[in-house]
């Protein structure tokens, strides 16, 4: 894969996602999810992100659920759709920890994933290169 391409193992194999021009991945449920980040305003994207990465480094799925049920309930938000979302952005943050990719690796692979709402990609790097240290 490219350099800042986030790799991740699906069914045994590896795919290489935000490697191909016009952001065409080999996930294109990960590339759902992560467009459905766009739906968000900066608070909450921050919040949802904060949750994310709070479970990435307690492992606490409990926790991760019950973060995400308070979250739907204040912001209205069908359960279903905030869960896709999760799934999808722990599975891209989970491999970028993998390959320690730094924030603007991880910026660039989002904006190519097609989280396009502007600042939203910047946001999440942000997040991440504050929690980077324990993942």
């Amino acid at each position: 894969p490219g350099a800042g391409c986030v790799c991740v193992a699906a069914g045994g194999a590896a795919m290489a996602l935000a490697a191909f021009p016009g952001g065409q991945t080999t996930d294109p449920q990960l590339r759902a999810d992560i467009e459905a980040l766009n739906a968000f305003d900066g608070d909450q994207l921050r919040d949802f992100i904060g949750a994310c990465l709070g479970f990435l480094t307690s492992r606490a799925a409990d926790e991760l659920r019950d973060k995400l049920a308070g979250l739907g309930e204040a912001w209205g938000a069908n359960g279903g759709a905030l869960r896709a979302a999760a799934r999808g952005s722990l599975v891209l943050l989970s491999a970028a920890a993998r390959q320690r990719l730094s924030a603007s690796q991880l910026e660039h692979d989002l904006a190519t994933l097609g989280l396009a709402t502007e600042g939203h990609a910047a946001l999440v790097a942000a997040a991440w290169d504050a929690a980077a240290a324990p993942l």
